[in-house]
């Protein structure tokens, strides 16, 4: 850099304002694991009419249901606004939790379970975005 470049460099950042700099780009997210599990319901929401060619790697939101009448730590997947079915209650009290403090969390579907039941839906992974 050559010494006016930098004079004028140095004013600029004490006067406040701010020279054109290369565009810095958005951080890619990081995504920690939080649970593999299955998508309880399945078969009485969206997902079997779902025309997808390849489920695996879809990012699917998770939305809590505190009123939900069966379940007060119901946590429902989604898919592009079709409900999927919902964490299973037996795994849903630590995301509940999380999505309760504020966490950002999503899930990844993986694949099909090895032994399809009509009780369980795609496997997923619940991760926390951070």
């Amino acid at each position: 850099m050559q010494r006016r470049t930098f004079f004028k460099t140095t004013l600029a950042l004490l006067a406040g304002t701010q020279l054109p700099l290369a565009a810095a780009s958005a951080p890619t997210p990081k995504y920690l694991f939080i649970q593999r599990t299955f998508i309880a319901g399945f078969q009485y929401y969206d997902g079997p009419h779902l025309e997808v060619s390849d489920p695996p790697n879809l990012r699917l939101t998770l939305e809590r249901e505190p009123d939900n009448p069966h379940d007060r730590r119901a946590v429902a997947l989604y898919w592009h606004h079709h409900k999927l079915g919902y964490i299973p209650r037996r795994h849903n009290h630590t995301i509940a939790q999380m999505l309760d403090h504020g966490a950002e969390l999503q899930a990844k579907v993986i694949g099909q379970p090895t032994e399809y039941s009509p009780w369980e839906g795609w496997e997923i992974e619940v991760e926390a975005v951070v």
